[in-house]
């Protein structure tokens, strides 16, 4: 038994040869002939840079410098420190125009905090801590600014988990 698959890669993380097999089942108790034939993609999902992340500026240097007669889908990879413009998209759309290629989304990841910045918590520490404090930790690990809305959004949530809780 096997597991088909798709033909063609359904997601630009798919970064290996789709085929399709052929068994040729001969005789009785002959071992069945397996031939896998590699499917060529008329459009493939190509990400922009092809390693890694860039800045959202080199990721608009690599889309305006993709060749203007392959027929790709292409998705960037982006590292950000905050948040993308807000026309990002539209930016980049605009950057595939009267080209084969179609720009599909932006692969947005916070930039790295370096490890050397990294307080690494005891469970006794974790276990000690508030909620609170461990969300604020944890939005400037990922970069995101836990001002004071974000405060009293979290807030509004612990009490509404206390309240279920009472109530269960």
């Amino acid at each position: 038994m096997r597991y088909s698959g798709t033909p063609l890669p359904v997601s630009f993380d798919e970064n290996f040869t789709h085929s399709v097999s052929i068994v040729e089942i001969g005789q009785h108790g002959e071992t069945p002939a397996v031939k896998e034939i590699e499917i060529q993609n008329p459009h493939p999902l190509v990400t922009l840079p092809t390693d890694g992340l860039a800045t959202w500026e080199e990721a608009k240097e690599l889309l305006s410098k993709f060749p203007d007669d392959i027929p790709a889908y292409i998705r960037l990879n982006v590292e950000i420190e905050d948040f993308l413009p807000v026309e990002a998209n539209a930016e980049a759309a605009s950057l595939a125009e009267g080209k084969q290629c179609r720009f599909c989304c932006i692969n947005a990841k916070r930039k790295a905090v370096r490890q050397d910045d990294v307080q690494v918590l005891t469970v006794q520490e974790f276990q000690e801590e508030k909620p609170i404090e461990i969300a604020r930790r944890y939005a400037e690990y990922e970069g995101i600014s836990f001002d004071e809305e974000m405060q009293t959004m979290f807030n509004e949530v612990m009490d509404m988990v206390a309240e279920e809780s009472r109530n269960d």
